[in-house]
């Protein structure tokens, strides 16, 4: 958890649990998604966590945010309120900046800051492309899934808890925070 999470979370009162997931490329996507999700349900249910539902709330930087967009459509369904949903950087959008053999996407891609940064020392476009293969999800035909899980964008926002969004100006992931 990145200190400007863990700090907004002080000031604001939620709790604050970092939780590990298994990675890629040893695991494919849906594995992390299960993963915080299990993690969390064994929270509630250790009697000495002492969870204050009316406490709760959700972050994470870059693909954790994107793990922390994904888990908050989750609690929505299963009515688990909310406080706050926290994001740094985040990564919501990717799987549309590449097509299904996993190249980077120029043309379908909606976000202007992924080709503005393609350079950058952080995330060149060969490091998100390496990223992303080895982390996609995958049918039994071995084609990428898109659903909600792999894009939050496509989830309805109805009924989620206020959302607080940090962006960084020279970062690809920048619009994909924005919007």
């Amino acid at each position: 958890m990145s200190n400007t999470i863990r700090n907004t979370f002080r000031a604001t009162g939620p709790e604050a649990f970092d939780i590990d997931y298994q990675l890629a490329p040893q695991n494919r996507h849906c594995t992390t998604n299960e993963d915080c999700w299990a993690a969390f349900n064994w929270f509630q249910k250790v009697e000495k966590v002492k969870i204050d539902p009316d406490r709760m709330a959700v972050g994470g930087v870059s693909v954790g945010g994107y793990l922390s967009a994904v888990f908050v459509h989750l609690c929505r369904d299963v009515n688990i309120p909310l406080r706050l949903q926290i994001f740094n950087v985040p990564a919501y959008d990717s799987n549309n900046a590449f097509t299904p053999e996993g190249a980077f996407n120029r043309v379908k891609w909606p976000h202007e800051s992924y080709r503005e940064m393609k350079f950058i020392p952080a995330l060149p476009t060969a490091r998100m492309t390496y990223l992303h293969t080895s982390w996609k999800c995958l049918d039994q035909q071995g084609q990428t899934r898109c659903d909600w899980r792999i894009n939050s964008m496509l989830a309805s926002s109805l009924g989620l808890a206020l959302a607080l969004a940090f962006t960084a100006e020279m970062d690809r992931l920048r619009d994909e925070g924005e919007a």
